[in-house]
């Protein structure tokens, strides 16, 4: 049987994070919403353009600049599921609010970029 989860890695700039817990994607399609007319029948949908991301939790590293990691862009950022496939997001910056939190010492970390591919 094929494990399906598990274990990820996370890498920003081909330097590998220590990632916790889980992790959210989302791939930027379209966010297609039904319309529905008041005579009862469906008109369609609109279509409106989303951002691909990475979203989740690593541990802070001794010695990073994490100031001036907040403030990275054109990163290429990676997410190696525990599947054996790899998301990669493209010309990608750092959109998180610049947090973290010293029981656990970790930091939430969100990354949107251009494009995003499976690989």
């Amino acid at each position: 049987m094929q494990r399906i989860g598990g274990t990820i890695g996370f890498k920003v700039g081909g330097v590998a994070q220590k990632a916790k817990g889980e992790f959210t994607y989302g791939y930027g399609t379209p966010k297609r919403t039904g319309v529905a007319g008041t005579d009862g029948t469906v008109h369609g949908y609109t279509s409106e353009a989303q951002v691909p991301y990475f979203e989740g939790v690593i541990t802070r590293l001794p010695g990073v600049n994490y100031k001036e990691w907040f403030m990275s862009e054109g990163d290429t950022v990676s997410l190696e599921l525990a599947s054996g496939e790899t998301l990669m997001l493209y010309d990608a910056w750092n959109a998180s609010d610049g947090t973290g939190t010293t029981g656990a010492n970790e930091i939430p970390v969100r990354f949107e970029g251009v494009k995003m591919e499976q690989v």
